[in-house]
C-alpha cells in the first residue's frame, strides 16, 4: 500500500506472495524512475523461524521487474545493508568471516526484462551470527524447588522493561575496570562496558548472569561494585558486577522468583530444580503479543509491539545488538533466523494489535486543534488524547472518553498555559481488563501566551526508526517546546506531513525550527515538495533553523542534481565527510553561538548514539557558527536574500541533532541564540499577564500530596480562596499570600481545616474577586 503525505491510502500495489509467508518488509529505496525496491522476508519455516531474503524490483505501474535473493550469509548484524542509487544501483555490504564486502548490483537497461539475481558461490554458505551466540546453559542456576509462578499482565512486563531502559544512574571511577578488566575476590573476569563513563549515565547494563532489580544495582554500585560485565567466557559472572543478562532482564519483566536461564525456558530441565517449562510454544509468529518472548537457546527478547511493516519491535539485554545495555531494537524477519515466539504460561490479559496514531499537528487559533491520521482501526474503540502543561505530569483530557477512530480532529478550548498532547488507540473489549493500548504517537505541543506579538513553528520531520534512535515514537519536539516555554518563545508543532499537504503554512510563522535526527537517504531529509516549500518560505524572509546528522550525505553526496542545488543555494552548505570523528563542538567568535561549547551524545548520553555527525562547510556568503573540536565545521548561519527572492532572509544549520546535546541548559541556549538572531522575539513576562484574572489548571491533577495553582491579575486586588466538596460544602480556607504584585502561586494539601486528611473525590479550587470568582475541579487520591 502507497500512503499520501498524510498517512492515508494512495493506491494499491498487488504483489503475488505465496500466503501466509511475507514477515516482513522494508523499503529499501526508490530510482529515479520511479521503481520501488522492497526488501522482503518471506518465512520458511515457522519454528524455529527460517528466512528466505529477498529484494523485489516494482515498478511505477505495479509490475514485479526483478528479484535478488540475498542468502542467509551475514557474519555480523548491520542496521541496514543495503542501498539504492539514484541510478537503480543495489549497494550491499555483505559481512563474512574473513571480511566485510559491498557487492554491487547495476541493473540499468535491464528493465525491459525480468531480471533474476543471484549471488556469487561463495556467499551462498549459510552463515548466521544467531549460531553464534553463546549459550547460557552452562551457568547452571539453582534456586530450590519452584512451585509458584507470579502472575504478570502484559502491560506490567513492558513497563518494567521500560524501567530499564530510561535508568538513570551515577558511575564512579570505582566500578569501572577498564579495557583489560580485572580479576575479582571470587576469581572471575570482570570488564565493564566501554559506553559506561564517570558521572550520569543512562540505561542498565548487560552483565553475564545478571538478574539484579534496579534497587540491587543501585545498591550494588554504591558499595563499590562493577557496573555491568561484558566478559562471557568460561570464567565470568562474578557475583562482584550487577546488572542483567537476556534472560535476567525477562525474567525480571515476567516479575519470576529466580533468575530463569533461555534452557530453562522451553524445557523441563531438572538440573535446574524446576518443575516444568515456563513457556508455551505458539503456533505461528503471527500470535506474537506485547510480552511475549523471542527465544532460542543463548538469548531471548521481549517483544514490545507489531510493527506495520511486519518487524517486530523489541526490548532486550544484549551484546552487540544494544552495545551492552538494555535498549529497544527492531528486528525484521531475517535476523531472527532460529528463533521460536513462546507465551510466559502466567502471562494475564489480552494481547490485542492496534495501530498507532501519527499525530500531525498542535495549534490553537480560535479554539486549540489536534489532528492525526490513523492507519487502520481494526480493534480500535477510539482514540485517547492525554495532556500536559508541562511534559512531564500527563492527565487524560477527555477523561475516561475516547474520541470514536473515525475522526481525526479535535477542537477545544484552551487558555495561554503551555498545552503538550500525546495518542494511543485503544481497545476496550475485555471490560474486566485493563485497556488495550497502542504504541503512544511523537509528542506535540503549542504555547501562544496572552498578546504575543509572533509564533514559530517546530516542524517534527523525523520518521526514521532503523537508526540510532530505534523507537518507532520520540519526544524531540517536546523537549524543543519545553525549552522554548522557558523561554516565553511561542511556538506550534506540525509534522513535515502537514507541511506537505499544505494543511500547515509556513508563511504563517516568523521562524521554523525543522527537527530532522538522523534521518538518512532511505526516509529523505528533504523531499522534493519539501524543498520546493522551504524555498518559497526563504524566498519570502523566511527564517529557517534545521538540524540533523544526515541532511549534507543525503542532500549533496547522495543526492540528485536537484537536491545538490538546494543544498547549495538554500541551505548554503557543501558536504565535507559523513563521519566528523567528534562530539564536542565550540562557537566560533563570529557566529551566534560564540561563547558556547557543549558535547552532543556519543553514546554514553542516554539520548541515542549519533555515530555519523556530517562535517560540512559554509557557501554562498555563509559563514561557520560552529566548530568540531577536530576542527571540522558543524553548523553555519546565513542572512540574505536568496535565490530568486526579493526579502532578505535567515538560515542556521547544525550537522548534527540539536536533540542529541547532552546538557539541558546548553540546548536551551542554543535555541535562545538562535531564536534572539532571528527575531523571533523571546517573549517578556509581562506577555503573560492576561487582561482579566486568570486561575492555572491544578498541577498535578489527580493528586495525593500537594496541588499547585498559578493565579495571574491584570492588577492588584483582594481576593479569597476556597476549597469545596462535591456537596458544595467548603472543607479548607486558604490564607491568600501577603499581596505583592499581581502573580500568585497557592497550594493545597489535601487537609480540611481541622488539618484532618479528607476522603478521596472530587473537590473545586475556587478563588473569589471583588467581581467574580473562578473555579477548577481536582481530584483528590489518597
Amino acid at each position: 500500500t502507497v500512503l499520501d503525505n498524510r498517512g492515508g491510502q494512495k493506491t494499491n500495489i498487488l504483489l503475488d506472495i505465496p500466503s501466509g509467508n511475507l514477515g516482513s518488509f522494508e523499503l529499501a529505496g526508490v530510482d529515479r524512475k520511479g521503481t520501488i525496491y522492497l526488501d522482503l522476508s518471506l518465512i520458511l519455516q515457522e519454528i524455529p523461524l527460517k528466512v528466505r531474503r529477498e529484494v523485489w524490483m516494482i515498478s511505477p505501474e505495479g509490475t514485479v521487474t526483478g528479484k535478488i535473493h540475498i542468502p542467509t550469509h551475514y557474519f555480523t548484524r548491520f542496521t541496514n545493508d543495503l542501498r539504492v542509487s539514484e541510478a537503480g544501483d543495489i549497494y550491499h555490504m555483505v559481512s563474512s568471516e574473513d571480511g566485510i564486502r559491498v557487492l554491487k548490483w547495476t541493473l540499468d537497461g535491464k528493465a525491459d526484462r525480468f531480471f533474476e539475481g543471484i549471488y556469487p558461490e561463495k556467499f551462498q554458505k549459510y552463515l548466521h551470527y544467531n549460531d553464534s551466540v553463546k549459550p547460557d546453559a552452562d551457568q547452571k542456576k539453582s534456586f530450590g524447588k519452584i512451585t509458584t509462578l507470579t502472575t504478570v499482565t502484559r502491560s506490567e512486563a513492558l513497563a518494567i522493561g521500560d524501567t530499564y531502559a530510561v535508568h538513570e544512574w551515577i558511575c564512579t571511577s570505582a566500578n569501572l575496570t577498564g579495557p583489560s578488566g580485572i580479576i575479582a575476590s571470587d576469581g572471575l573476569t570482570i570488564i565493564t562496558p566501554a559506553w559506561i563513563q564517570v558521572g550520569d549515565n543512562v540505561r542498565v547494563p548487560y552483565k553475564w548472569g545478571g538478574f539484579s532489580t534496579l534497587d540491587q544495582f543501585d545498591d550494588g554500585l554504591l558499595v563499590g561494585k562493577y557496573a555491568g560485565d561484558c566478559y562471557t567466557s568460561k570464567s565470568s559472572g562474578s557475583s562482584y558486577a550487577v546488572g542483567v543478562d537476556c534472560s535476567g532482564f525477562v525474567s525480571r519483566c515476567w516479575k519470576l522468583p529466580s533468575h530463569y536461564s533461555t534452557r530453562s525456558m522451553d524445557v523441563d530441565v531438572s538440573w535446574d530444580n524446576i518443575d516444568g517449562p515456563i513457556t508455551i510454544l505458539l503456533n505461528s509468529w503471527d500470535d506474537i503479543k506485547p510480552g511475549d518472548a523471542i527465544h532460542k537457546h543463548g538469548h531471548v527478547i521481549l517483544a514490545v509491539a507489531n510493527l506495520n511493516n511486519g518487524s517486530i519491535f523489541s526490548i532486550e539485554a544484549a551484546g552487540n545488538t544494544t552495545n551492552w545495555k538494555v535498549n529497544y531494537t527492531t528486528h525484521k524477519y531475517s535476523s531472527l533466523e532460529n528463533y521460536t515466539p513462546r507465551y510466559y504460561i502466567n502471562m494475564i490479559g489480552p494481547g490485542i494489535p492496534l495501530a498507532q496514531p501519527v499525530l500531525l499537528s498542535a495549534t490553537r487559533a480560535q479554539k486549540a486543534a489536534v489532528e492525526w491520521s490513523l492507519s487502520s482501526a481494526e480493534n480500535v474503540d477510539g482514540i485517547e488524547l492525554n495532556y500536559s502543561i508541562d511534559g512531564v505530569n500527563w492527565d487524560p483530557l477527555l477523561g475516561d472518553s475516547l474520541i470514536p477512530p473515525d475522526i481525526k480532529e479535535t477542537l477545544f478550548e484552551w487558555n495561554n498555559e503551555p498545552f503538550f498532547v500525546k495518542l494511543k488507540s485503544i481497545n476496550t473489549a475485555n471490560p474486566a481488563e485493563d485497556r488495550v493500548a497502542s504504541l503512544p504517537s511523537d509528542t506535540y505541543g503549542f504555547y501562544l501566551p496572552q498578546r504575543y506579538s509572533q509564533k514559530i513553528l517546530i516542524v517534527d520531520g523525523f520518521d526514521r526508526a532503523s537508526g540510532s534512535w530505534g523507537i518507532p515514537y520520540h519526544p524531540f519536539a517536546l523537549w524543543m517546546g519545553q525549552a522554548l516555554c522557558e523561554l516565553h518563545i511561542p511556538f506550534e508543532t506540525a509534522a513535515n506531513e502537514a507541511v506537505i499537504d499544505g494543511s500547515i503554512n509556513l508563511s504563517d510563522y516568523r521562524a521554523v525550527y525543522w527537527i530532522l535526527g538522523d534521518e538518512s537517504t532511505a526516509d529523505e531529509t528533504f523531499s522534493n515538495t519539501e524543498q520546493v516549500i522551504v524555498k518559497d518560505y526563504l524566498k519570502n524572509g523566511g527564517q529557517l533553523f534545521v538540524s540533523g546528522s544526515e541532511i549534507a550525505w543525503d542532500l549533496d553526496y547522495k543526492g540528485s542534481t536537484a537536491d545538490k542545488s538546494f543544498f547549495l543555494n538554500y541551505l548554503h552548505a557543501d558536504y565535507v565527510d559523513d563521519d566528523a570523528k567528534s562530539h564536542q563542538v565550540v562557537g566560533t567568535t563570529a557566529g551566534v553561538f560564540t561563547g558556547l561549547s557543549f558535547e552532543f551524545d556519543d553514546g554514553s548520553g542516554g539520548i541515542y548514539q549519533e555515530d555519523y555527525p556530517d562535517a560540512i562547510e559554509p557557501k554562498m556568503n555563509a559563514i561557520a557558527c560552529l566548530h568540531y573540536s577536530n576542527g571540522y565545521t558543524a553548523g553555519i548561519q546565513y542572512e540574505g536574500v536568496f535565490p530568486d527572492g526579493t526579502v532578505p532572509g535567515k538560515l542556521v544549520y547544525l550537522a548534527f541533532p540539536w536533540e542529541t546535546i547532552t546538557d539541558d541548559n546548553q540546548k536551551q541556549l542554543v535555541l535562545m541564540r538562535i531564536s534572539e538572531y532571528f527575531g523571533a522575539g523571546i517573549e517578556p513576562e509581562i506577555a503573560t499577564i492576561p487582561e482579566k484574572p486568570w486561575l492555572s489548571h491544578g498541577y498535578p491533577n489527580p493528586f495525593n500530596n500537594r496541588v499547585n495553582f498559578q493565579i495571574v491579575l491584570p492588577y492588584e486586588q483582594d481576593f479569597s480562596v476556597n476549597i469545596y466538596n462535591l456537596s458544595g460544602e467548603r472543607v479548607r480556607s486558604i490564607n491568600r499570600p501577603e499581596p505583592g504584585g499581581e502573580e500568585y502561586t497557592i497550594s493545597w494539601n489535601g487537609t480540611n481545616d481541622n488539618g484532618q486528611t479528607v476522603a478521596s473525590g472530587c473537590y473545586f479550587f475556587r478563588v473569589i474577586l471583588p467581581n467574580q470568582a473562578l473555579t477548577r475541579k481536582i481530584m483528590f487520591l489518597k
